[in-house]
């Protein structure tokens, strides 16, 4: 009895989506990634603020009529993304990265889904990117091909507080303990 093998499966941000949606300029792995993910031969894992994202941009688009953003959000929820809601320890786990990285926390929520899924991450941002080759994370790299987004500041002209960022790695420990004992 043969069992059939499971499909890889891809955290995949915004940038990488609207690249393909728009036809924009992007390094040469993420068209084989789209073909792949049409042909269902990988799976696309994102967080549900993704589609908020995808719909900013293209709103924001000047030769993308309503019609068209509309159609592209089809194209894309065709594909049959897995949208993972985002609960407590996903939110600590951002917040943690997003200091860790100087990554603002909606891009801070791709990374921390990519480690808690397990699986690579797909980005074309360069400072997401940095931060998910860090953590043994990123999927497909072009050097010099990423795009770079300006940071906000969040607050990093203050001193970070060490006690709390002491309890939340002593809470992310515990999760992953938790997390290690169900799987």
């Amino acid at each position: 009895m043969g069992g059939a093998t499971e499909r890889p499966v891809i955290v995949c941000d915004a940038s990488v989506a609207l690249a393909w949606l728009l036809d924009e300029s992007a390094p040469a792995w993420v068209t084989p990634f789209w073909h792949a993910v049409a042909d269902g031969r990988v799976g696309v894992r994102v967080p549900t603020h993704f589609w908020l994202e995808i719909g900013n941009r293209l709103i924001r688009e000047v030769d993308v009529a309503a019609e068209q953003v509309l159609a592209a959000i089809v194209r894309l929820e065709d594909l049959g993304f897995q949208a993972i809601d985002m609960d407590r320890s996903l939110r600590l786990m951002a917040i943690h990265l997003a200091q860790q990285f100087r990554l603002s926390t909606y891009d801070a929520l791709y990374l921390a889904l990519s480690d808690t899924s397990d699986v690579p991450l797909a980005t074309l941002d360069r400072r997401l990117g940095a931060a998910a080759a860090a953590r043994g994370r990123r999927y497909g790299v072009d050097p010099g091909s990423a795009i770079g987004e300006t940071p906000a500041s969040y607050g990093t002209d203050r001193a970070a507080d060490p006690m709390s960022l002491a309890a939340l790695g002593a809470y992310l420990a515990e999760l992953r303990q938790e997390i290690a004992a169900l799987g």
